[in-house]
């Protein structure tokens, strides 16, 4: 089998289209994303004169992540997913990167492993069937102050331990924040990924989840309020996913996250 790989461009997002796998949300709006981002670097893996898988790295300074790594399943258990990973990573090796972070199926998980990645940490997907019922915030939530900006981007790297002012920068418009005493306690951004909220605190977390109102969450296992919130609101455990990490360990704090990005951010 000859196969050749090459970078995902907007024309190309129908045959990406194709590789959706089951139970996955809508994976196009992310790779729109990568392609009008300019640090994201989406690739194609062709095979039979056809796109048969995917992947993309994303590179935010000093760290980077690997994301939608997809084979289709007719051409799996072939060593197609290794094939994409590597390219990814020998993409990676000349760009001084520190850390590469990842989120695992359990299918991606033996594959990653053979790179290097470990297991740092899991998320657990949390959902509830009935409609979310509408709660007040115990803090007030505002939309968007322009200067809260500079707060909102130290507290984001304080949580996730990298610097993401080039993926937050044009949502905040969106976004909305808790202050306490004239400094920012929490932001939530509804636009990115499952809907972003990192907190300070327990009171600035869960009134943001109040006013997200969600049906599904994907919460750090590290934030013990956060699940214990969504558990005696009516949420049950759907499943967890394996967070892992290549090179240096990201200083991080996880239970500053309430709502994490999505599988291809953190």
């Amino acid at each position: 089998m000859s196969i050749s790989i090459s970078k995902i461009k907007n024309a190309d997002l129908d045959d990406i289209r194709n590789l959706q796998p089951e139970g996955w949300s809508d994976i196009i709006p992310a790779f729109k994303f990568y392609c009008a981002s300019g640090f994201c670097y989406p690739f194609k893996l062709i095979a039979d004169n056809k796109t048969i898988g995917c992947g993309c790295a994303i590179i935010l300074e000093r760290t980077a992540w690997l994301a939608h790594i997809i084979v289709s399943p007719e051409y799996r258990r072939n060593g197609l997913g290794s094939i994409i990973v590597s390219h990814l990573m020998y993409f990676l090796t000349d760009k001084n990167i520190q850390t590469v972070s990842l989120i695992a199926t359990d299918d991606g998980l033996p594959v990653y492993q053979k790179f290097g990645f470990e297991k740092t940490e899991n998320y657990l997907i949390l959902a509830k069937d009935t409609e979310a019922s509408n709660e007040i915030p115990d803090c007030e939530v505002l939309p968007f102050i322009e200067k809260y900006r500079k707060e909102i981007y130290s507290l984001d790297q304080t949580a996730s331990g990298e610097n993401r002012i080039k993926v937050l920068q044009n949502m905040l418009s969106e976004s909305f924040i808790c202050i306490k005493e004239g400094v920012l306690s929490g932001y939530f951004i509804p636009s990115l990924g499952e809907g972003l909220i990192t907190a300070v605190d327990t009171e600035s977390g869960i009134s943001l989840l109040k006013h997200k109102n969600p049906l599904k969450l994907s919460i750090p296992e590290a934030n013990s309020a956060a699940i214990h919130y969504a558990v005696s609101h009516g949420f049950t455990e759907q499943k967890s996913l394996c967070r892992m990490t290549f090179g240096n360990k990201l200083n991080r704090k996880p239970e500053y996250i309430y709502s994490r990005i999505s599988g291809y951010l953190g």
